[in-house]
């Protein structure tokens, strides 16, 4: 019973630690927070019970076909959604003040922008002050 519950924590603990170190090295090298890393994991390991609940195969037959097809999704979210993400226009943000209310500017470039008395969506450059619950906006002076 006791070496059941200690390999137990030791499987569960080392899965952890794997999610955690992919995490990790997401952020790090990309500079992007990648949640997807642990839903793959949860969505793996539900295939995983499901395919083998369902068909009667032994989880150890399944779990290399649900690594493959989510590796295969995994690749498929990495080109189409998260490579994008990475191309994202230049973005500054600079804090003016150290106070619980502080003054928030961001500047950036190639952005998209919603507001409803604006010609054009995408601008080449914008900067935004937020204070409060107060947002302004800079225009260029060919939108005044």
């Amino acid at each position: 019973m006791l070496s059941s519950i200690l390999s137990q924590g030791i499987l569960n603990g080392s899965i952890y630690a794997l999610v955690g170190i992919g995490l990790g090295l997401t952020y790090g090298k990309q500079n992007v927070i990648d949640v997807a890393n642990p839903a793959f994991v949860i969505v793996g390991s539900y295939l995983v019970l499901a395919l083998s609940q369902y068909f009667g195969l032994d989880p150890f037959i399944v779990t290399p076909l649900a690594l493959v097809a989510l590796f295969l999704a995994g690749v498929a979210v990495q080109f189409l959604l998260v490579n994008p993400l990475l191309k994202r226009p230049d973005f500054e943000m600079h804090v003016q003040s150290d106070s619980p209310r502080p003054l928030v500017e961001v500047r950036l470039t190639d952005a998209w922008v919603w507001d409803m008395y604006r010609k054009s969506r995408f601008v080449p450059s914008v900067r935004v002050l937020t204070f409060k619950d107060v947002n302004i906006e800079e225009l260029p002076p060919q939108e005044l």
